[in-house]
């Protein structure tokens, strides 16, 4: 029998809420120089560019294990506190997540292609202006999130406006990388405005 959307969504929220999700400290991390140079190259200000790094235990490797990586599991993923308090005091709307889609990315590659779609794309007013740069930059970015060790990683990716810190424009994306060899979960969230 196949389970109905809306109770595997309520289903997957009370399994990833008993999941002890720890946010780590990135002050001194690595993150924070690639954060700066897409801030200097792509975004206007450094609030436009916003990154969390949680740790999680085996409880939610057991869930990974358990459950078919789509949309409906990354709906699930937006009501755990990783996401819900993402952003202080701005409004979710769990309307919205409920209906947008996510591109999932599991394999190196096509992790790094998106990290050069974005970095081409760029913000408003600014993009990184090779390819060249776009692909390295893309590299390290990468790099940082695997710790630089052969990590299972799975990349979520929406433009979605879930969050009232989007405008609702073509440079709103959000970014949820699991990576479970390290068992880290990272969010990563970039808007801009003309």
């Amino acid at each position: 029998m196949i389970e109905n959307s809306n109770i595997k969504r309520k289903r997957l929220i009370e399994s990833l809420n008993s999941v002890d999700f720890k946010l780590v400290s990135i002050d001194n991390h690595p993150i924070l120089k690639i954060k700066e140079e897409l801030v200097e190259k792509v975004y206007q200000n450094e609030d436009q560019v916003r990154i969390k790094c949680f740790e999680f235990g085996e409880n939610f490797i057991k869930i990974l294990r358990k459950e078919k990586f789509d949309n409906i599991f990354v709906q699930a993923l937006f009501h755990t506190e990783p996401l819900v308090n993402f952003f202080e005091n701005k409004y979710v709307d769990y309307e919205h997540i409920n209906e947008c889609y996510y591109e999932i990315k599991t394999n190196e590659k096509d992790i790094k292609d998106t990290f050069i779609h974005h970095f081409e794309v760029g913000g408003a007013r600014k993009f990184i202006e090779t390819e060249e740069e776009s692909i390295e930059l893309s590299k390290r970015l990468y790099n940082v999130i695997c710790e630089n060790i052969n990590s299972d990683l799975y990349l979520y990716f929406t433009p979605g406006v879930w969050n009232d810190y989007f405008f609702g424009i073509a440079w709103d994306r959000t970014y949820i990388i699991v990576n479970i060899t390290t068992r880290k979960l990272w969010v990563m969230c970039f808007t801009d405005t003309d």
